[in-house]
């Protein structure tokens, strides 16, 4: 246990298993962190046999506060990267999704800080074993990724405990519960230069609509 003197808490100096997340209660020592963080994207996630979609992605996407053409971008990106053509519109199963075809978690990062900025969100990825170029690339662009969704909107820093959820692959709760609402107290909004909407409330009732998602309530 270290204590982090700037913050004044203590913080667990190794990576802590966080609890399966409600979305994800099919969780099981099968999964690999990066198909867990996989489920939150995935269609019917506590199926036996939970697979990736368009839709399904472009639904978790704007769960987690991201902008519509964001939203988009990323869900047409996943399957691009695991299932290129002429597969590419087929629905991905998780569990096909290999260790060595994942992206990073930072599982093997040592925690000893009790929140991180974007340069100390990158600064531990220098633990992970080395990769090709095309690989880094993109663990970069998912490591970008995860800071801009998780990081306060104020401080721009993740708490510690994100980061450890987010090793463990269940990291996107914590994220859903705050942009449901976008009332100062109960939620927060993602800020557009971190992918978030520019006028909220219509935002809001457009996805709510025409997806069913639930964000940045009043």
């Amino acid at each position: 246990m270290i204590r982090d003197r700037s913050k004044g808490r203590n913080v667990n100096s190794t990576p802590d298993h966080a609890k399966p997340s409600s979305k994800q209660t099919n969780m099981t020592t099968t999964y690999t962190p990066y198909q867990r963080h996989l489920l939150h994207f995935a269609q019917s996630p506590n199926s036996p046999s939970p697979k990736l979609t368009i839709i399904s992605a472009v639904r978790g996407s704007l769960e987690l506060g991201l902008n519509l053409p964001i939203a988009v971008s990323l869900a047409l990106a996943l399957p691009l990267i695991h299932s290129p053509f002429p597969y590419y519109l087929r629905p991905l199963p998780i569990k096909s999704i290999s260790e060595k075809e994942g992206r990073t978690q930072l599982s093997s990062a040592r925690l000893i800080q009790s929140s991180y900025s974007m340069t100390d969100i990158f600064s531990l990825y220098q633990s992970e074993v080395p990769r090709g170029w095309f690989d880094w690339a993109v663990d970069q662009g998912h490591i970008l990724s995860f800071w801009a969704m998780a990081a306060d909107v104020k401080t721009g820093r993740v708490d510690v405990d994100d980061v450890k959820r987010f090793q463990n692959g269940n990291w996107t709760d914590s994220i859903v519960k705050r942009r449901q609402s976008r009332m100062p107290g109960k939620g927060d909004v993602l800020p557009f230069y971190r992918g978030g909407p520019i006028i909220v409330g219509l935002h809001s009732w457009f996805v709510g609509r025409l997806f069913g998602v639930r964000v940045y309530e009043p």
